[in-house]
């Protein structure tokens, strides 16, 4: 800048470094790398992409949802997050078709009890 304030040409084209305004959420992240290793979730999301109308594609938003409730149902379940998590909960099942032990997970009321 000049005395008088005004910006020289030369100080107005210079190109500014890139600052990102927040931190990229790791731990997030990682829990998501390590559900996608999970042979259920891998299919899942072949079965997104073999559809029709995606031609194999599978956007980042649909993964990002996908994740998200991913990650919510296994805490609500208070099962760890692991990279067999969702084929384990499916063996199980398949294993026992009568077994309620997901269905009668208590409901939480609205005063949080």
């Amino acid at each position: 800048m000049t005395t008088d304030g005004n910006t020289e040409p030369s100080e107005i084209n210079q190109p500014q470094v890139f600052r990102p305004r927040r931190r990229a959420n790791t731990y997030y992240h990682n829990l998501y790398l390590t559900l996608d290793e999970d042979p259920a979730i891998q299919t899942y999301f072949e079965g997104i992409k073999g559809r029709r109308r995606n031609r194999g594609y599978l956007s980042s938003d649909t993964a990002l949802c996908a994740h998200e409730a991913m990650r919510r149902f296994l805490e609500y379940l208070e099962l760890p997050i692991t990279d067999h998590s969702y084929s384990d909960l499916i063996a199980e099942k398949r294993n026992n078709p009568s077994s309620q032990r997901i269905d009668n997970k208590p409901r939480l009321t609205d005063d949080g009890n």
